[in-house]
């Protein structure tokens, strides 16, 4: 992910990275891929939540290492996001592209959504266009 997501990303004979990030989340530029969290936009908590207990193993998996639902953003973020869904946590920057993002991920895997993260996101989509 983050050879995918990053600019100019040279893997070093060490295999250390170098390059810069953009953290969509906060609008922070990274230059220490140290500083960053691959964060599942639909975490997996909340994903089990939604209906993912029920999957079997191999779905899981394959959830957890989609690249669709992965991105990288500065671990402060990720931190300040934990498992919550977008009733209770939105990024400060491009929050249509996150929650349709949000939507889309919820969609392909057939996950739920609670009535606060249905008017949040129903709330939040009126305002973009």
């Amino acid at each position: 992910m983050l050879r995918e997501q990053g600019r100019r990303v040279r893997v070093g004979h060490d295999c250390a990275l170098s390059g810069t990030w953009f953290s969509g989340y906060d609008g922070v530029t990274v230059t220490d891929p140290g500083d960053l969290d691959i964060d599942h936009i639909v975490p997996l908590a909340e994903a089990a939540r939604s209906g993912a207990r029920r999957w079997p193993e191999e779905r899981r998996r394959a959830f957890a290492n989609d690249p669709d639902v992965l991105v990288a953003v500065t671990a402060t973020s990720n931190r300040q996001k934990g498992d919550q869904d977008p009733a209770e946590w939105l990024p400060d920057r491009d929050r249509c592209g996150y929650v349709a993002r949000w939507v889309r991920i919820k969609h392909t895997y057939g996950l739920t959504a609670d009535q606060a993260e249905a008017d949040t996101i129903r709330s939040v989509l009126r305002r973009c266009r």
